[in-house]
């Protein structure tokens, strides 16, 4: 099984709101998803945002452990 963080946004004003966004390879350290890559111009803009991460794993279907 191979280790993944799942990424989900936080919503409204009261933060309620909670709606994945995507999985991120490993168990990821900080409290925003880094961009896959700097070219990505939009992605830059994750860390003004709040997020929930779970730490998971993928199984050999490539199916979220959680």
């Amino acid at each position: 099984m191979k280790k993944v963080t799942v990424w989900k946004i936080l919503k409204g004003d009261t933060k309620l709101v909670v709606e994945h966004n995507h999985i991120e390879d490993g168990h990821v350290e900080g409290t925003y998803p880094q961009p896959l890559d700097p070219k990505f111009k939009n992605q830059l803009s994750w860390k003004n945002f709040e997020w929930q991460k779970e730490f998971s794993y993928l199984d050999e279907n490539n199916k979220v452990i959680l």
